[in-house]
């Protein structure tokens, strides 16, 4: 008997879904899932009819006119401030109306290092600020652990700037719509170092089609338009690290990893 059937041996079906499904996604196979309930919550009807749901035809006819009008609010923003008040007025995305409120950033707006993840989550909508609720709190542990803080020297955003409902993971033809808002995010922070959190985050911005099981081993460079090239590392999201706790000790290599280049770069 493996391993991996040893544990799953030992799981209810719940479990089982669960084991499979990051199993999946860490192997690069795209899953769209409704988001788990944790086992201590009966979610309420309304609960879950929002933890299923899903852009209906009616609310994406065109994508692309959706993705031609986020092109354009990339274009017309000169400065952080620009495209975060532009962002407000995005009609066409349907995120925006199922969301609270627009989830732009946190941190320190003149740091050098820009770390980037998925999408907000509840407690995110309801704040306004990327990374507040259990996963966020871990993040912080986690960089803090190598001397990062968003209070002194690191800029937070996220690659989708709306909650999608039920904390899913984000479709494809949402990653689409936001990559040309995230691009300009970073082409006017003009970070000296990245960090992206999590798969969706990491081969969305990268362009990659590979795992974050694949993409966290390696040193990548995020190219701007202008051609500079901006060291970047991928790292597992905090969120796939409480369900799998086991996978602490790698990301424990990759913080030290990043903490050695910040320090070869000056920046820590």
């Amino acid at each position: 008997m493996t391993q991996a059937t040893e544990k799953i041996s030992n799981l209810d079906s719940g479990q089982i879904v669960t084991f499979l499904l990051d199993w999946w996604r860490e192997n690069g196979v795209e899953v769209l899932e409704a988001p788990r309930a944790s086992a201590q919550q009966t979610p309420n009807p309304v609960t879950k009819a929002e933890n299923i749901a899903r852009p209906s035809a009616a609310s994406i006819i065109n994508p692309n006119n959706a993705v031609d009008e986020a092109k354009e609010i990339a274009k017309s923003a000169n400065s952080l401030a620009e495209l975060a008040q532009k962002l407000k007025t995005f009609e066409n995305f349907h995120l925006v109306k199922t969301a609270s409120q627009m989830v732009f950033c946190d941190g320190i707006e003149t740091a050098e290092i820009m770390v980037i993840g998925e999408a907000p989550g509840r407690e995110e909508d309801e704040q306004g600020k990327p990374f507040v609720g259990q996963a966020g709190q871990l993040l912080d542990a986690m960089l803090g652990s190598i001397g990062l803080s968003r209070k002194t020297n690191f800029y937070l955003t996220n690659t989708i700037n709306w909650r999608p409902p039920g904390n899913r993971t984000p479709t494809k033809d949402e990653i689409a719509i936001s990559l040309p808002i995230i691009k300009k995010h970073i082409e006017l922070k003009a970070p000296k170092f990245i960090i992206l959190v999590g798969g969706v985050a990491a081969s969305s911005i990268l362009e990659k089609s590979d795992g974050i099981t694949k993409l966290r081993k390696n040193a990548h460079k995020y190219i701007l338009d202008n051609g500079t090239e901006i060291p970047t590392y991928c790292i597992y999201h905090p969120a796939f690290l409480l369900r799998r706790p086991e996978q602490k000790q790698d990301t424990w290599r990759d913080l030290l990893a990043i903490k050695n280049v910040l320090s070869q770069m000056g920046l820590s």
